[in-house]
């Protein structure tokens, strides 16, 4: 890629799952000039308990930063995005001070819970019995993976510490280290009540002070920050926001109701706006305000829908399937391998493999349900199984699997009521050209946009884009409409022709999509039969 030189530059950074990845973007054209990641890990504690460390996460973003070999002075914005994961800090004289949430001794301290963690299930279940009409905003109850209940189980534990403690979400800690390194304003990113003062995605900052004192029962020695605001003659007012949002930002339309936006992953979320607040919908988070535009304006209303475990089902298949294990160190090869096996089969078949997996059944709600039962007990199924191991069956499995995910996607889609002419997809989902497909015929031939740059760096570019809308001090819905009308950022998928084969296949999936909303119900069904005995 290019280099910067003395050029104004502004960064987008991009914390994911596993990796942190930061880009420089010319700020005139807001072409990339440069990108590099860094790996960041996450632990697996047991019982639902799942934390990263701050001192990893800091030293991979300004290792990045030092790999672009830039010029900190020539930076005019700067806008991180992050999993929507919770830091938690002592405040001791040198300022914040990593907390060891689960005392679990290991190095370096593990003061994050992750967004997979879902250990909070008590704390959860308390906030849904006080939180009375606010839990609409989160689509009927607030679930463990969201930052309320996760700061409920920190006052749980530690309400009765001397200490004071200090717990932000990820992505504004991030920002807010940031800003103080390097003589930032964080103005942008301290802890004030949003215009409707909920949160964003149950996260902890964003609400009214009677929340935190009445519904969460803050204690005085835990506070939600940032709180210290450090206002400096930098130009760069450093903003942040959840990782799906800055993924959005990169794809969104100039007219953003007409679209359905996923940023398809480990996990997918959905997000949809209008501009005229049709108030909670049953299942969906939202709306949220100070997202598209600010206080002032309060035009765009965005909603939000999830699930938790979607590129990870298919992780799940190829590290349980014991036909898998011979590709466990090549993944792209496996999928080669699935690919092959599927043109063969249909080849020798003369028709959809659909056909040769249209007994089985998945559901794949392995981490609970977010949209739109909100449930969090709910668990996967599937109907079908054999003694076959073969990798006949690991291919079946997997067909089932895609069928889930694109039968997930029309039943939220049908949740937000609205008319919505395409479907945007951000993430490593959007790779998968037959589950695009899929998702196409699903939807009755609805048109799929994929970005037309590299999938994996659109967090990193809304991000950038977030942070320039901070330092023009102008909402980031104006920065996409001027975007749009210059350029292109996606590119249009053609839908599958509808011919005698496909009009069957679809003739199928219809019948199947009825089954899969079946499903959970017999789920839950038979969950409140064995619990009332």
């Amino acid at each position: 890629m290019g280099e910067t030189g003395s050029a104004l530059a502004g960064l987008g950074i991009d914390l994911g799952s596993t990796a942190v990845r930061v880009g420089v973007y010319d700020l005139e054209t807001d072409k990339l000039v440069d990108v590099v990641t860094r790996p960041v890990p996450y632990t697996n504690q047991g019982g639902n308990r799942v934390t990263q460390g701050t001192e990893d996460i800091m030293s991979a973003v300004y290792g990045c930063i030092e790999d672009l070999n830039l010029s900190v002075e020539c930076v005019l914005s700067c806008g991180v995005a992050a999993t929507c994961s919770l830091a938690v800090f002592t405040k001791g004289e040198s300022g914040l001070e990593p907390l060891d949430i689960y005392s679990v001794k290991q190095e370096p301290c593990q003061n994050v819970m992750f967004w997979m963690d879902s250990s909070a299930t008590l704390e959860c279940d308390v906030i849904n019995e006080t939180a009375g009409p606010l839990k609409e905003f989160m689509g009927g109850s607030f679930i463990p993976e969201m930052g309320i209940p996760k700061l409920a189980s920190i006052i749980m534990r530690f309400q009765s510490e001397e200490h004071e403690l200090e717990v932000l979400d990820l992505h504004s800690y991030i920002a807010y280290q940031l800003a103080l390194r390097y003589g930032w304003d964080n103005s942008r990113v301290i802890n004030k009540p949003n215009e409707n003062k909920i949160g964003h995605d149950g996260e902890v900052k964003g609400w009214d002070t009677s929340f935190y004192r009445d519904v969460l029962k803050l204690p005085e020695n835990i506070k939600v920050g940032p709180i210290h605001a450090l206002h400096t003659e930098s130009p760069v007012r450093v903003a942040s926001c959840i990782d799906c949002y800055s993924n959005w930002f990169s794809m969104c339309s100039s007219t953003p109701d007409n679209s359905l936006f996923m940023a398809a992953g480990t996990s997918t979320c959905y997000l949809y706006t209008n501009n005229k607040n049709k108030g909670c919908i049953p299942g969906v988070w939202g709306p949220f305000t100070n997202i598209l535009d600010g206080s002032e304006t309060k035009e765009w209303s965005v909603y939000e829908a999830g699930q938790s475990t979607t590129g990870k089902l298919i992780e799940h298949l190829f590290e349980t399937h014991p036909a898998a294990r011979v590709y466990s160190t090549n993944r792209s090869k496996l999928f080669s391998a699935i690919e092959s096996t599927i043109e063969k089969l249909e080849r020798e078949s003369g028709e959809s493999i659909h056909f040769k997996s249209k007994h089985m059944f998945t559901y794949g709600e392995l981490q609970g349900n977010r949209t739109p039962y909100c449930d969090s007990s709910m668990s996967g199924m599937f109907i079908g199984e054999t003694t076959d191991t073969s990798f006949y069956d690991l291919v079946l499995k997997y067909i089932t699997i895609l069928e889930f995910l694109a039968f997930q996607v029309k039943h939220i889609k049908e949740c937000f009521k609205a008319e919505i002419k395409d479907i945007r997809i951000a993430g490593s989902q959007a790779k998968n050209t037959r589950l695009l497909s899929l998702v196409s015929l699903v939807n009755d031939q609805i048109k799929i946009r994929i970005p037309a740059q590299r999938s994996d760096y659109m967090g990193v570019e809304g991000a950038y884009l977030l942070g320039k809308a901070a330092q023009k001090k102008t909402d980031i819905i104006n920065l996409i409409d001027k975007r749009d009308k210059l350029q292109s950022h996606t590119v249009g998928l053609e839908p599958m022709k509808l011919d005698a084969a496909n009009l069957k296949l679809k003739k199928l999936l219809v019948t199947k999509y009825k089954i899969y909303l079946d499903m959970p119900k017999t789920q839950m069904r038979y969950r409140a039969m064995v619990d009332s005995v």
